[in-house]
């Protein structure tokens, strides 16, 4: 998926919704699922109106994995954090 997301975040959108992280094998490979949704959704111009793809990506990579990986949920974290009716006190 990760390779798929720069030439075509729409469809790994489409795969990522059709995914549910509890279907994904492995415990290292269902926390993907989270930070590579977020990614799509802001890739393929979707709002990410809700805290709970970012939080749970941070969560888990906010201090392991790859560093790839902890920048990105920071990002995305950091987007939806400054949406101030989303997480009121974490925004501007």
């Amino acid at each position: 998926m990760e390779a798929l997301m720069p030439q075509g975040p729409d469809s790994t959108l489409a795969v990522l919704r059709g995914l549910q992280p509890r279907d994904l094998p492995g415990f290292h490979v269902r926390p993907l699922h989270a930070p590579l949704l977020s990614e799509a959704l802001d890739k393929s111009y979707v709002d990410l109106t809700g805290a709970f793809l970012a939080l749970a990506a941070n969560r888990y990579y906010g201090e392991r994995g790859t560093n790839l990986h902890r920048l990105k949920s920071w990002y995305y974290l950091g987007s939806i954090a400054s949406m101030p009716a989303i997480l009121p006190g974490l925004g501007h």
